[in-house]
């Protein structure tokens, strides 16, 4: 079988200079030097795309729920929570004393004055539960627990015997509080197994993080998400240039997305249909509007 040649013409610079260079492409010689070059290429790019995405806290919607204890890890030069909230307990343990960075005076709570992250984490829970505080203890060398009280009372209990709110809130409270400035968050369904209250007031929180020159991406389905990043920028905590809401939805067989903007009043001018509509639906009908 006759080999395939391609002449080809490669441009590039070398010491800022233009360089061009003649190449013909022998199928059967070449093959092997042609994917060997690729692949340094490949790598050489990904060695400078590495550092724009080594600082991203990720956690995701499957996070692992209460447990009654909780194991030690080794740890990364990137602390973070890990995208189930698997490490929450771990990096709490070992972040517990330090103090929130100077970046991060926005997320500091008026009620209580100690910049220490366990007990900002402390007063984040109590302030979106309406109740709770939290401790963290080592029962041996590689073991954890943590305990929680979700009202006024003195009494902890396990994070089991408590609703199951407190440990999906926890590992999103805790990246935020860890977070640095440059760093990205992304979380989604930060509503799971938050009551609508609680729901308004993460989203509320996720705003506050964001302000403190870390880039925030959250992925929901809940209005009242929605509606807690909408009073925030009412209350002027963001600029509404600095949100962006794309709502993503079927359409003629594929997927669209429609970027939806807030205005400085937290008023959404044009409202897509099925975006965040069925409680008004719903109540048209109860009332048989």
């Amino acid at each position: 079988m006759a080999a395939r040649i391609f002449k080809t013409i490669i441009e590039y610079e070398e010491n800022n200079e233009p360089k061009k260079h003649n190449w013909e492409y022998n199928k059967g010689k070449d093959k092997i030097m042609l994917y060997n070059l690729l692949i340094i290429s490949l790598f050489e790019k990904n060695e400078l795309l590495l550092p724009d995405f080594e600082r991203i806290h990720y956690v995701s919607a499957n996070r692992i729920g209460p447990q009654d204890v909780y194991q030690k890890a080794s740890t990364s030069d990137f602390l973070n929570v890990g995208s189930r909230g698997e490490f929450t307990a771990n990096i709490l343990d070992i972040m517990k004393n330090k103090t929130l960075p100077e970046s991060s005076k926005n997320l500091l709570l008026p009620t209580i004055k100690l910049k220490k992250i366990l007990d900002q984490t402390s007063a984040w829970l109590d302030h979106i539960f309406t109740g709770g505080k939290i401790t963290i203890d080592a029962l041996r060398v590689n073991l954890l627990q943590i305990s929680l009280n979700s009202d006024s009372s003195r009494k902890m209990h396990k994070p089991s015997n408590v609703g199951f709110g407190y440990s999906y809130a926890l590992p999103i409270i805790v990246s935020a509080l860890i977070a640095e400035e440059g760093d990205i968050l992304i979380v989604e369904n930060p509503e799971a197994h938050l009551h609508p209250s609680a729901q308004a007031k993460i989203a509320y929180f996720l705003t506050l993080v964001s302000t403190c020159g870390v880039q925030v991406f959250i992925e929901s389905h809940s209005d009242h998400i929605l509606n807690g990043l909408r009073i925030a920028v009412k209350d002027e905590i963001i600029a509404p240039g600095d949100v962006n809401v794309m709502y993503f939805h079927r359409d003629d067989g594929g997927f669209k997305n429609d970027r939806i903007s807030v205005d400085s009043d937290g008023m959404i001018e044009k409202w897509p249909k099925g975006f965040f509509d069925q409680s008004e639906i719903d109540l048209l009908r109860i009332h048989d509007v």
